[in-house]
């Protein structure tokens, strides 16, 4: 019997528009596109489609290949880890966004999803660098105020960015032995404006606000 994956759409942004995506030609590449190296592709893809209007993006295939989420021994790929964490905690509004960043961190912001706990906007991206970027975060509040709590999400391989595992806040990320998803844990950081994306490292940062735009 196969096992069962939680399904997966994708949405983007409030728009009309639908792409299919890989992030490598015929099958993909063996030993890159099933691997952790792969994730800073496919969420910086995520984030740049629907900063582009785009509405959906659909994977090229689930199963199947070097590409597919699901690998040959029918277990989650990196990507697949990925995907979860940005269709649980990233809405499909856009939210506006100045970054002034190093070209090796990538940021993008949207509202939260609806049925997360706060109303919130969720900070996501990536950092391709071999240091730690210390991120501040401004224009949710006002600047002489701090966030009541973060809930950070990191994401990282642990040992070579090559690996087929994925790590969240430095938990191995895997399904029960009924197919389930695990609890996202997150990281609490309270009354800070900073945010750290650790070197070779993606991250979700929910941020409660009562931004009129996601309400």
């Amino acid at each position: 019997m196969l096992p069962t994956f939680p399904s997966l759409l994708l949405v983007s942004a409030l728009c009309c528009l639908v792409g299919e995506t890989s992030d490598a030609y015929g099958g993909g590449a063996a030993g890159y596109s099933n691997r952790y190296i792969s994730t800073f592709i496919w969420l910086d893809k995520l984030g740049m489609a629907a900063k582009l209007g785009l509405d959906v993006v659909v994977r090229q295939t689930l199963f199947k290949g070097f590409y597919g989420l699901i690998d040959n021994d029918y277990e989650p790929t990196p990507n697949y880890w990925l995907s979860v964490l940005y269709k649980t905690f990233v809405g499909p509004e856009v939210v506006p966004c100045i970054v002034a960043s190093s070209r090796k961190v990538r940021l993008y912001c949207h509202c939260t999803r609806k049925d997360f706990k706060v109303s919130s906007v969720t900070l996501f991206g990536l950092n391709i660098g071999n240091v730690d970027s210390l991120v501040r975060v401004e224009g949710l509040k006002d600047s002489r105020q701090t966030f009541d709590t973060i809930y950070s999400y990191i994401l990282s391989a642990y040992t070579t960015l090559y690996s087929k595992n994925i790590y969240l806040n430095g938990e191995l990320l895997m399904l029960d032995s009924n197919g389930r998803l695990p609890y996202f844990k997150p990281i609490l950081i309270d009354n800070d404006l900073h945010v750290l994306i650790p070197a070779y490292s993606s991250a979700f940062f929910v941020i409660p606000t009562k931004l009129a735009a996601c309400q």
